[in-house]
């Protein structure tokens, strides 16, 4: 297949089936085909617009994956800025790519720079789930060994007073995913000190967390803490684009028809794309990564 064939085999999902062999032929054709991928994302606006006027467009997301995949240095910001964007219409043209494979994306295309990572986190105008991304980023760049975990917990710590004092009182995702992200890495003393005080003084909806997590990371140890996080496919580089979507359920043919076609593994959209959402769907949502967490620990202990 030539460039034009890949791109337009590439460019919308056609009766669910998985364009295997176009996406070979791309990663066989990688140092041509990296220019046309960058070009999915720019200009910002036109390409957002664009996919959104089309519920078939599927090119933005193998492009995203293909060049993860090519540790591409010149995708970063590209796709920095097009992920920044405070758009509703790119969390629909994104589905759930942004909850679970968003922040490996960004690690396999920063090439150890964190400034942008560390931006985009900061920045209230992005979407939180975007934002949230990046502490996923941080964790898989501390699972591969490209950052220090000290490092990123040292972040950690002078971003927690800046989250909690933003923070909405009934909108506070952003400082929970960053609690989720210390427990992770397993907090260092002064970290540790510090969410305690803020479970113990009610910081924390404990429908989210309590202090019980922390004592069960003590427990579990830095050690396992890692190993844990190391386990999970969401905290590694992108590697191999065709195993990471040919499993995805809008490539099954029995999956149910939507008026787009939702990038998701699930085949369901997890009703958390925008900013604001249903409080009864953040707390079922909540109590449900709780009780995965506390499953996932207790496999390991074992």
């Amino acid at each position: 297949m030539d460039l034009t064939a890949i791109m337009e085999a590439l460019k919308e999902i056609r009766d669910r089936k998985f364009p295997r062999e176009a996406l070979k032929q791309a990663i066989a054709h990688k140092d041509e085909i990296t220019p046309l991928l960058l070009a999915e994302f720019v200009p910002v606006q036109e390409k957002i617009a664009a996919i959104d006027a089309n519920a078939d467009y599927f090119r933005h997301l193998y492009a995203l994956y293909l060049l993860a995949q090519f540790r591409e240095t010149k995708a970063y910001p590209v796709i920095i800025d097009f992920i920044s964007v405070p758009d509703k219409a790119l969390m629909d043209i994104m589905g759930d790519l942004v909850t679970e494979d968003l922040g490996c994306i960004l690690a396999s295309v920063c090439g150890g720079d964190l400034s942008p990572i560390k931006q985009l986190i900061e920045n209230p105008q992005v979407n939180e789930y975007v934002r949230g991304a990046g502490f996923k980023a941080l964790l898989t760049l501390v699972v591969e060994g490209d950052v220090s975990r000290e490092s990123v917990l040292a972040y950690f710590e002078t971003l927690w007073p800046k989250l909690q004092e933003a923070k909405e009182e009934e909108d506070d995702f952003l400082s929970h995913a960053l609690l989720m992200s210390i427990l992770d890495l397993y907090p260092n003393e002064s970290l540790a000190s510090v969410i305690r005080e803020a479970y113990e003084t009610d910081q924390i909806d404990p429908q989210w967390s309590d202090i019980e997590d922390l004592e069960e990371v003590f427990e579990i140890g830095l050690e396992q803490s890692i190993e844990i996080l190391a386990s999970h496919r969401y905290y590694c580089f992108v590697t191999d684009t065709i195993a990471s979507l040919e499993w995805w359920a809008c490539f099954q043919g029995n999956a149910p028809k939507k008026t787009r076609v939702l990038p998701t593994g699930l085949g369901l959209s997890s009703g958390f794309g925008s900013p604001k959402k249903d409080a009864a769907k953040r707390k079922k949502k909540r109590q449900s990564q709780k009780q995965a967490r506390k499953q996932n620990r207790s496999k390991k202990k074992r």
